[in-house]
């Protein structure tokens, strides 16, 4: 695989490639091939090696970016794992893709620790804390010898919405097959300056750091994520795109009528957009692109411009030039235009198969994503939901988001989620958990009441749960198994 840094140090050495906003230091590409470099020294002298397996599992800012790069350069394979999950879900997931060594920080080695202390059935690997790589007088060369295209490169997990998170591996090939997509329909620029606020251990919060070099473009990078500080970063930076997820954006424009005069681009994924968000980003002239992605494709499956997000709200967009689509019904037979049924990819940017996970999700027309949706006759995708939110109730079909986005028309409400919850008389019953602006504190009935005048009385929620926030994955998508254990227990 092409070392992405090091030949655009070549290339462009004097273009700032990353601002670190926590130290306020900006870095040429120039000086972080250098850096690279001495990091890949230390990481060599620790044992990595071309084809090692090497776990980051920090939180993210510029030194785990620089470790990330230089584990790449020796020939590593990169597994990025979120440093705040419980000891156990972190020793599940370097048991699964047999790690070497585990870069952390120092005020996670005892999680860390205890995570290993639960690894059975494989060689303990090595616990090397990060500052040993950043503080190292290590000189040693080692060669620079990235794997192949083809190869295995980063390894991430999948967000485990609705079951276990599966390792997901990625080659550089589809790494840079999927930056192609993206900037046939985003647009290029080398002069862009992508805020990156998502946490690096998911597709959607990697993308930017991996695509800074390949672009020539500059990464603002941010630590974490925080809805006051976001457009303060945006205006002083001249940010011109961001990533994130709606619950994010939402927030922002909780605190803010509008931002980011410089944006030209607000890649909106992880999770649907709702039509009021959409809405409110039309009044406030934001330049939004919802997208639908996995890390399956290594992010965006399709993406919808701007002025076609405001025209027809509903859509993702059609599909990236990189990727067939194809819409299967139950019976396993392509759909015809405008007919729902599940969401199938193909293309160069979709693996074909898990790490050391089998399962059924690979059929005749590609990848089966588990998402049901329609492509309308000018290519346009309708994501309906999952599969897992169509829910069966006395009889009929209702979905779970057509509910959660009824609700989120009602001024008291800001965040809906819905499920179905097994039920003797129902079969499943309609639940939700709505989370109302800070001022406001309605009644389950009154939010009843609002459904009932916009949908039919067996979509109507048989239980509606207030709480202050949603549960979520780490990739900030809605966690439905834990939504479900609210009205189980």
């Amino acid at each position: 695989m092409q070392d992405w840094l090091s030949q655009r140090s070549h290339t462009t050495p004097n273009k700032k490639g990353v601002v670190d906003v926590a130290s306020t230091t900006s870095y040429t590409f120039a000086e972080l091939d250098t850096l690279v470099k001495q990091r890949s020294h230390a990481l060599h002298a620790h044992g990595a090696r071309h084809g090692s397996t090497v776990a980051v599992v920090t939180q993210t800012h510029f030194e785990a970016v620089l470790a990330m790069y230089a584990a790449v350069r020796i020939g590593c394979r990169v597994a990025v794992i979120d440093p705040d999950a419980p000891p156990a879900t972190v020793s599940a997931r370097l048991s699964a893709i047999e790690i070497d060594i585990v870069l952390c920080e120092q005020n996670t080695k005892v999680v860390i620790n205890q995570a290993l202390d639960h690894t059975e059935e494989q060689a303990i690997p090595s616990l090397v804390p990060l500052t040993e790589i950043t503080d190292s007088g290590v000189t040693s060369n080692p060669p620079a010898d990235p794997l192949p295209d083809e190869a295995v490169q980063f390894l991430l997990f999948t967000s485990g919405t609705t079951g276990n998170p599966k390792p997901v591996p990625l080659s550089g090939q589809q790494i840079e097959t999927a930056a192609l997509g993206s900037a046939c329909r985003i647009g290029l620029d080398p002069s862009d300056r992508w805020m990156s606020v998502l946490s690096m251990h998911h597709m959607g919060g990697i993308t930017p750091l991996l695509r800074f070099p390949i672009y020539g473009m500059t990464v603002i990078l941010t630590e974490s994520f925080d809805a006051e500080l976001t457009p303060r970063v945006v205006d002083q930076y001249d940010v011109t795109a961001i990533s994130l997820v709606p619950t994010m954006l939402k927030r922002i424009l909780h605190t803010t009528e509008s931002f980011g005069s410089s944006l030209r681009c607000v890649l909106l994924g992880g999770a649907p957009a709702s039509i009021a968000l959409l809405k409110r980003c039309q009044h406030s002239d934001l330049p939004v692109y919802p997208t639908y992605g996995m890390t399956e494709t290594a992010s965006q499956i399709a993406t919808a411009t701007p002025d076609v997000a405001f025209e027809d709200p509903e859509t993702v967009g059609q599909p990236l030039v990189i990727h067939n689509l194809t819409i299967v019904g139950k019976d396993g037979n392509r759909c015809p235009h405008g007919d729902v049924g599940e969401i199938v990819v193909s293309g160069q940017a979709v693996i074909d198969e898990y790490y050391n996970v089998e399962t059924g999700r690979w059929g005749e027309y590609g990848f089966h994503t588990g998402d049901i949706g329609r492509l309308e006759e000018d290519g346009r995708l309708v994501v309906v939901g999952r599969k897992e939110d169509r829910i069966l109730t006395g009889g009929e079909t209702v979905s779970a988001e057509e509910v959660s986005n009824t609700l989120e028309l009602s001024d008291q409400v800001t965040q809906a989620a819905v499920v179905g919850v097994g039920d003797q008389t129902w079969g499943e019953r309609i639940c939700a958990v709505v989370v109302p602006p800070t001022e406001m504190n309605p009644s389950s009935c009154e939010l009843m009441e609002f459904v009932e005048n916009h949908l039919s009385g067996y979509k109507v929620p048989k239980e509606i749960k207030i709480q202050s926030s949603l549960p979520r994955t780490d990739s900030g998508t809605v966690d439905r198994e834990a939504l479900k254990k609210l009205f189980s227990s």
